[in-house]
């Protein structure tokens, strides 16, 4: 029977490390997540849309990358076929990203930081094939040589890709949404004032 290595000072400090960003990311989320909710301008905003601080779409995909990296670490460090792999997920990620983003976004409040965005089904079906993905990231291991380990990769690398590219396009989509645009609404569902 193998005996466990202990860990070297460095990758001790290393897991320190990253246990510390992801602390740091959930509390800005969860911060970020309640000053949303709180914003009195849920309260004017239609059915099934909420208002989410723009900052909220800049910090998950930070902390998705943390996570994919250390779920990844051993399967990307193995060779250059696994970093293939990440490198197609990703590319693989950026339409669904795109198209999240375009689903979600109803418009803007520039003045308070805020995005106005919506919930529709394509939506929660690309989140749940998403979900699916993490799930399984989680709770299948293989060979990292295998073809099922690199097919793994690309999925996991996916929400990398997905996650950036709906940040970026939300936040394209804000600084359209700007008083120099002549828009002063809230929402695209909603009348624009001339």
């Amino acid at each position: 029977m193998p005996v466990a290595q202990p860990e070297s000072a460095a990758a001790q400090d290393a897991n320190i490390l990253v246990a510390l960003v992801v602390l740091l990311l959930f509390v800005a989320v969860i911060v970020l997540v309640r000053r949303g909710r709180r914003d009195p301008i849920n309260n004017e905003l239609p059915k099934g849309q909420r208002a989410r601080p723009i900052a909220l779409e800049w910090i998950e995909p930070w902390l998705d990358l943390v996570v994919v990296v250390v779920v990844l670490w051993a399967e990307l460090t193995s060779g250059w076929a696994h970093i293939a792999a990440a490198i197609i997920g990703v590319i693989l990620g950026a339409p669904i990203g795109y198209i999240r983003a375009r689903t979600m976004f109803v418009g803007a409040v520039p003045q308070r930081n805020l995005v106005i965005m919506r919930r529709s089904g394509l939506e929660y079906i690309l989140l749940a094939f998403l979900l699916a993905v993490n799930i399984a990231s989680h709770y299948l291991t293989a060979d990292t040589t295998s073809v099922f380990s690199l097919i793994l990769t690309v999925l996991i690398a996916l929400l990398v890709g997905e996650a950036f590219v709906r940040s970026a396009a939300m936040t394209v989509r804000y600084r359209r949404w700007s008083p120099s645009s002549g828009r002063s609404g809230v929402t695209e569902d909603l009348p624009q004032p001339s």
